[in-house]
């Protein structure tokens, strides 16, 4: 690699350490389908922030309408990119419009009101798409404070007011609310601020019902499992669930559920899939959860902790438990280092798809949308 090229890939894998996205956004953009028209396919292992970038756009670039209206500028090139990297070059949010001063300029902007529903429109299938592929789904995607305040914007345009007039979009990472100022006591004492909304914790579950969930979801998933593997030919595994919301015990009995020996004549069969190998994810408050499961009989072929410990390095994750056929790891939040459970585990999961793909233990991708199926939820239409 050209000492250019090399100075370039450092800054461009520094610049996305901290990003899922070339612009910090919470969904694809132009200047990622720029940057990756100019980012060599061979990336060095010495960049695995640019490395988990690129193989993320590649696979999304077959499905332009995730990018908008936005086409990849072929002719950019390395000195460009490499300057775009740097955090002090990405763009500002754009400001939202400014009201219409005159009757006649009011009309104009109104005019295109039905490309506007539409533009809107797409936006909200497009974060929705995004929130399901972070393993959010139905009443959680409707009530996600992103789409809602979309919703009120399609619902205001469609009424016939100007776009300016609708709320705007809730930033992706919302700041905590401030404690109201104390006020003064008819005694003259101060009064206890309150606690602000976001800090109260919701009710704890009780334990024997969370376990109960974990277990019928990872009975469910492993029949699911064991059926797309058979279709496909494939030897492993790698998807996440929902119900052990990070709980690495949880997680264990859920994997530990996908493994149970299936009884064929049972009217609801449950697990069947430990003759598969997999890694599953499970996104909670506080931290990832990743259980990695290789059978006695592919030992041979992976070493569980080698796999393990290569999707741990890319976020400086923690090794909780090893042996031959199962590794837990956990990778804490951490808001300082833009590191969020739900916007990093997709990643991973491409990740750990790759390093089965360097030991020939997972299909290449030949571009067919059929080889993205393995990745995510959508594989189970009962999830």
């Amino acid at each position: 690699m050209a000492p250019q090229l090399m100075t370039d890939m450092q800054k461009l894998n520094e610049h996305l350490s901290t990003r899922s996205y070339f612009d910090g956004g919470y969904q694809p953009g132009k200047a990622d389908l720029e940057q990756l028209a100019v980012t060599p396919e061979n990336v060095s292992d010495q960049f695995p922030h640019v490395a988990r970038w690129r193989c993320h756009i590649a696979a999304l670039a077959t499905k332009p309408h995730l990018f908008g209206a936005a086409t990849a500028t072929k002719g950019a090139s390395p000195k460009h990119a490499a300057k775009a990297a740097s955090p002090k070059k990405v763009a500002e949010p754009a400001l939202a419009p400014k009201k219409v001063a005159s009757p006649k300029a009011a009309a104009a902007a109104a005019g295109d009101n039905d490309a506007q529903i539409k533009a809107v429109g797409d936006q909200i299938r497009v974060l929705k798409e995004n929130l399901k592929a972070d393993g959010l789904s139905g009443k959680k995607i409707n009530e996600h404070g992103e789409v809602k305040a979309l919703v009120e914007q399609l619902t205001a345009l469609k009424s016939g007011a100007p776009a300016s007039a609708a709320p705007a979009p809730v930033a992706a990472k919302a700041e905590p609310p401030k404690a109201a100022s104390p006020k003064q006591s008819p005694k003259g004492k101060k009064a206890k601020a309150p606690e602000p909304a976001a800090e109260k914790e919701k009710p704890a579950e009780d334990p024997a019902k969370k376990l109960k969930k974990a277990i019928k979801e990872g009975g469910k998933r492993g029949v699911e499992i064991e059926g797309a593997a058979d279709m496909g030919g494939l030897q492993f595994f790698c998807t996440s669930v929902d119900e052990p919301e990070g709980d690495t015990n949880l997680l264990f009995e859920c994997v530990k559920a996908m493994n149970f020996k299936s009884d064929p004549t049972e009217e609801e069969r449950k697990g069947g899939s430990g003759h598969i190998g997999k890694m599953v994810f499970s996104a909670g408050t506080h931290q990832l959860a990743i259980l990695a499961y290789v059978p006695e009989e592919k030992q041979g072929e992976l070493v569980c902790e080698e796999w393990m410990q290569k999707l741990l390095a890319l976020w400086s994750g923690k090794l909780e438990k090893s042996s031959k056929d199962i590794c837990i790891g956990t990778i804490a939040t951490d808001g300082d280092k833009n590191i969020f459970p739900l916007k990093i585990r997709e990643g991973l999961i491409l990740e750990a798809n790759n390093f089965l793909r360097k030991k020939g233990l997972f299909p290449e991708d030949n571009g067919d949308d059929s080889d993205e199926m393995v990745f995510g939820d959508d594989d189970f239409p009962s999830m």
